[in-house]
């Protein structure tokens, strides 16, 4: 009898845990947003020297110039742009796509990832990780900073009333498009080697560095700050015509895009600074040929091959950007995309 109600319990547990659901929220774009008002947790990050904010984003738009994924008034923020000083790509309105951290301080101070750092209707890992030494952005675990950014700061010390947390929102006309996905704003650098590798990843943790973790979960009309603690945000709209809330999305139903899989080969260095890329298979693959194009499509390089050992790939006569290389292999196809700075 024992027995059986232990295996009963056993069903019961598998069964739940293959039914149960990962979500993330929609934002529309105009006027909805998450808040959560200023308690004694956002004030971890008060006066921080080493922090993390990081977020997982599906933009499906970033036509509109200052459209915040991340914000709280008056001390940080993760926002995307477009940059109108870079000319259209052909068939792609959005060129430029990059996000920047704001520092709210005594003036405002700006740190840039390069250009197209963002793919629009795709998952992308966001963070910017400062260390105390260096402040650096992220995306897909890859630095994308721009060298010229400025030296780190440690972040203000905001007054109660100008300390609310806001996710999908930045004011008028600046709300974000699309889907966001475990949000983490912590006082730790974290290593990028340990970030989430798939949006599907394991949920976050909280410790007493913690200042804001969601992992959307719920499915609910609430959000809980610090998951599974009890204090809510606000899911709302805001504005005239003000009708909705971000809305619960299966998370299953927009991974599609995400290439999930576990790769059969080692690229590195990405992003490329010495004009030489090294391509190992793994997993007894034979790599047969490897193509790279640019952003508009154009085939840039292409390289047949027989090989089983890792291949050095020449760069040097590719400018600085964003390239889609794809390696063909006996068993495999894959597209990984590779910055050269």
């Amino acid at each position: 009898m024992i027995k059986n109600l232990f295996l009963f319990a056993m069903l019961a547990l598998l069964s739940y845990g293959a039914n149960a659901q990962d979500y993330c929220l929609q934002f529309n774009d105009t006027t909805v947003r998450v808040k959560y008002l200023d308690d004694a947790t956002l004030d971890v990050m008060d006066g921080a020297s080493t922090y993390t904010l990081e977020a997982w984003i599906y933009p499906t738009s970033t036509t509109v110039k200052n459209k915040v994924v991340l914000k709280r008034w008056y001390q940080y923020a993760l926002t995307l742009y477009t940059d109108s000083l870079y000319s259209v790509e052909a068939n792609d309105p959005d060129n430029g796509r990059r996000f920047y951290f704001t520092h709210y301080g005594s003036s405002n101070t700006f740190y840039n990832s390069i250009d197209n750092a963002i793919t629009i209707n795709e998952w992308t890992h966001i963070a910017v990780v400062c260390d105390g030494t260096n402040t650096k952005l992220y995306a897909n675990g890859v630095d994308v900073s721009r060298p010229t950014n400025p030296a780190p700061l440690s972040l203000a010390v905001p007054s109660a009333t100008d300390a609310n947390f806001y996710l999908g929102y930045g004011g008028s006309s600046t709300a974000f498009p699309g889907y966001i996905d475990k949000v983490r704003v912590i006082k730790e650098a974290i290593n990028p080697a340990t970030f989430n590798p798939t949006v599907t990843g394991p949920a976050y943790t909280s410790n007493e560095n913690t200042a804001v973790l969601f992992n959307l979960n719920e499915g609910i009309n609430l959000t809980t700050l610090n998951e599974p603690s009890g204090t809510n945000a606000d899911l709302q709209c805001f504005g005239t015509g003000c009708t909705g809330a971000p809305t619960w999305i299966d998370l299953s139903t927009i991974v599609s895009v995400e290439k999930l899989s576990v790769s059969n080969f080692s690229i590195y260095p990405n992003p490329v600074t010495q004009s030489r890329l090294l391509i190992a298979p793994k997993n007894n693959e034979v790599i047969k040929n490897i193509q790279m194009t640019d952003v508009s499509g154009k085939l840039v390089k292409l390289v047949n091959m027989n090989a089983s050992e890792p291949v050095d790939l020449n760069v040097s006569d590719l400018s600085s950007g964003v390239y889609m290389l794809t390696v063909l292999s006996n068993n495999s196809n894959e597209t990984h995309r590779i910055i050269i700075k």
